[in-house]
């Protein structure tokens, strides 16, 4: 018996959803989704965050208004320095990264059965041009 188009739809969404729920399952995804919650949530990191972007926000318009001054770069990068040294950035950075190889490895085997390059090919439309 042949499959019919939308029973086909429904058993990829199916196979779909049982893929998502094992790949949320991983060491490596639970980290990284761990990680992100204490990233956001963190009150330090926060304001961290937002020092940083106040002082990149400031330049920028100093910049446009030809105010920049030397020093303000130094403040955003030493600001960039304080939240890049701080501990949970650096976890959350790591896990991302780790996510990012575990889903670039994901694609490559789902590439090598399709024949295509499936990340490409599933990724947002582009335009022609």
């Amino acid at each position: 018996m042949e499959m019919s188009e939308s029973d086909g739809h429904a058993r990829v969404m199916q196979q779909t959803d049982a893929f998502i729920r094992a790949l949320r399952a991983t060491p490596v995804v639970q980290r990284f989704v761990g990680a992100q919650r204490r990233f956001d949530t963190d009150p330090e990191v926060q304001k961290r965050l937002e020092t940083f972007q106040r002082l990149a926000d400031g330049f920028q318009r100093a910049q446009q208004a030809g105010d920049a001054r030397p020093d303000q770069v130094r403040e955003i990068r030493d600001a960039q320095a304080r939240v890049q040294a701080h501990p949970l950035v650096r976890e959350f950075v790591a896990a991302r990264e780790a996510v990012g190889v575990l889903l670039q490895e994901t694609n490559l085997a789902i590439s090598e059965v399709l024949g295509v390059d499936f990340g490409q090919t599933a990724g947002p439309a582009r335009g022609a041009c």
